[in-house]
């Protein structure tokens, strides 16, 4: 989006990254949050709860420290470009305020508690219905017999846009699941791996080491 907006990648890239940190250390369905509470004993919500202590401030610095920089950023596109970018992003999405429905209701979940897997259940499914009811010009590109095959193909391999502006084309045509592969087979292996470890009741012995030497 940067890319396209004619922003500094680094400082898009150090944007991201800022906030993905934030993300995953304060989100209940991160594995590292509630490994760690697990690991502690405590419970999951306790633990986020004293974890703001240290993250507000690091997050306030960092949004102070973009504001600033953001004021005073230079884009490589004139407005009349920005313009024809954003107009060509609508051409090919519906965007209305609505579309914020699914992640409010997954805000919602996690402040009733409810678990991740479920969550990210009901999360992904509403989405899927939402793409189904209003951006069903983005996926008519998709040659399927039904709906239902439509959203599979579409999460599995991504969509292929035509909005006749090449900036906007190499942001939209990233690919689905099929093109983050290379990540899910680590990530399958590092869970098959910890199983074994798990089963051989290694984790157990290594955190007992651990925890044994923590007195706070």
């Amino acid at each position: 989006v940067g890319q396209a907006l004619g922003l500094d990648p680094g400082m898009c890239a150090g944007a991201v990254v800022s906030g993905a940190y934030f993300g995953d250390k304060m989100s209940p369905f991160s594995e590292t949050t509630n490994l760690a509470a697990s690991m502690a004993g405590v419970d999951l919500f306790a633990h986020i709860r004293h974890m703001l202590y240290t993250t507000i401030p690091g997050l306030i610095i960092a949004l102070f420290l973009f504001l600033i920089l953001g004021f005073g950023i230079e884009t490589s596109k004139s407005p009349a470009e920005l313009e024809t970018t954003v107009q060509s992003i609508h051409k090919v999405f519906w965007i209305h305020p609505v579309l914020l429905a699914v992640p409010l209701l997954t805000f919602f979940m996690i402040y009733k508690k409810v678990p991740a897997i479920p969550a990210i259940l009901i999360g992904s499914l509403l989405g899927a219905l939402t793409a189904a009811a209003f951006q069903q010009h983005a996926l008519a590109s998709l040659k399927e017999t039904s709906m239902a095959r439509v959203l599979l193909d579409a999460a599995a391999n991504g969509l292929e846009f035509h909005s006749g502006l090449d900036s906007v084309d190499k942001l939209l045509n990233r690919g689905g699941m099929s093109s983050m592969l290379g990540t899910i087979w680590l990530i399958l292996s590092a869970m098959f791996f910890a199983g074994i470890m798990e089963g051989a009741g290694m984790i157990n012995a290594m955190a007992a080491a651990v925890l044994k030497r923590v007195h706070s």
